[in-house]
């Protein structure tokens, strides 16, 4: 393959803001992928979708039109990431029909969530820590950019543990398991159940969703709840015990499960 000519940027540093406010960014069309990797933050996108990232964790954002993100930061000591963006010329010319897989020219911006492996950590720490400077550094940041690009968009389009591709279809079945476990994480139906209502099998289903959006369900259910827990108790909309209710834990499965996640027990938030 011959490549004439792209456009990257690349960038790293440390992300830090109010907790209580939701910065805006627009992400540009092309190919955007963000490395976090130390710290938390909620990434709302695509019209409402709902993303928790923590690190070390990939984000992939792919689309043909701009489109507008909310950040809201769970902690004060910031997110450390590096970020790799390609304009759509440049993303279509390197990765070919690979682009179409990630979801180039699909309407809806292709988005992609997953743990940060050794390898994307490693690429990330040495754009990070750039040796050189000038031109010399400029070209190493791009290089180890394009590594990363690559590296993430081959995991997200490699073979799952039986051999059988992620097809968009797929892709779909999976956000719509997110958004009903999103919808009523009280109320989350079984894996079969689950399973029959977006028409994946249980395996498929659980490791899709884990390499999709960096969570097992269960975890991911867990973590739901006591977000749901956290918004009841402390806008004083509920006590303890009926938040508990509330969430599908008992009074003291909550106390226990909330001072593990939040250092502090449900009690004091009120």
């Amino acid at each position: 393959m011959s490549v004439s000519s792209f456009s990257i940027a690349v960038a790293d540093g440390v992300f830090r803001a109010d907790p209580s406010a939701l910065p805006t960014e627009t992400v540009l069309p092309g190919l955007k992928l963000g490395l976090v990797m130390s710290g938390r933050f909620g990434l709302t996108v695509d019209g409402g979708r709902d993303l928790d990232i923590a690190g070390p964790a990939i984000c992939l954002l792919v689309a043909e039109q701009a489109f507008e993100t909310r950040h809201g930061m769970t902690a004060q000591d910031g997110v450390r990431y590096v970020t790799i963006a390609l304009d759509p010329a440049s993303r279509d010319d390197l990765l070919g029909s690979d682009a179409e897989r990630l979801g180039a020219g699909s309407g809806a911006p292709g988005i992609h969530q997953a743990r940060a492996g050794r390898t994307a950590c490693a690429l990330a720490l040495q754009i990070a820590t750039c040796p050189f400077s000038g031109g010399i550094g400029r070209a190493w940041r791009a290089a180890k950019g394009l590594e990363l690009v690559a590296t993430v968009a081959a995991g997200f389009l490699e073979t799952d543990g039986r051999g059988a591709r992620l097809t968009s279809r797929d892709l779909e079945r999976l956000r719509e398991a997110y958004h009903i476990l999103k919808a009523a994480p009280a109320d989350a139906p079984t894996l079969p159940v689950l399973a029959r209502r977006v028409g994946m099998n249980v395996r498929k289903l659980t490791d899709g969703f884990r390499r999709q959006f960096g969570t097992s369900i269960a975890d991911f259910v867990a973590e739901e709840r006591l977000q749901l827990a956290y918004r009841l108790i402390s806008t004083g909309e509920m006590g303890v015990a009926e938040a508990a209710y509330r969430v599908g834990y008992s009074p003291n499965h909550l106390s226990t499960a909330f001072r593990r996640r939040f250092g502090i027990s449900p009690g004091r938030l009120r």
